[in-house]
């Protein structure tokens, strides 16, 4: 796979399926927005694949926040220019039955795994409409 030249956003990608994601696209070529939470732990991989040869910028952004997805894709497009992939990897679970799982519980989950990949971008296209 050659992903030469392409811009990728990947959310979520300090650890497992994310951070395989990012290494799989900084042996392809892709030039990597990596996101997540913790800047200390996006700091940790970026520097791990610059020192392979990456082209890598870190923005540190809570998915469940409009205004830091709004704020990362603004970032990535300011860097690069444009942005030919997003992996919307950022995501959690809750392991307990639904019984026991308390409205603040489901509205994070929602949050991020739902709304974290349809916020827009400033221009006012959603960051997921690749037709604008």
């Amino acid at each position: 796979m050659s992903l030469s030249g392409k811009v990728a956003i990947i959310t979520g990608a300090t650890r497992g399926i994310g951070k395989s994601i990012a290494e799989r696209y900084a042996q392809a070529g892709a030039k990597l927005i990596l996101s997540a939470r913790r800047k200390d732990a996006l700091d940790r991989v970026a520097d791990s694949l610059q020192n392979a040869g990456a082209d890598v910028m870190v923005h540190p952004a809570d998915m469940s926040d409009e205004k830091d997805i709004v704020g990362l894709v603004a970032a990535a497009a300011e860097r690069f220019g444009r942005i030919d992939v997003l992996v919307n990897n950022a995501g959690f679970g809750i392991f307990k039955p639904v019984s026991q799982t308390k409205t603040e519980e489901f509205d994070a989950l929602f949050n991020v795994n739902m709304r974290g990949s349809f916020h827009r971008h400033p221009s006012g296209t959603a960051v997921h409409d690749r037709t604008k």
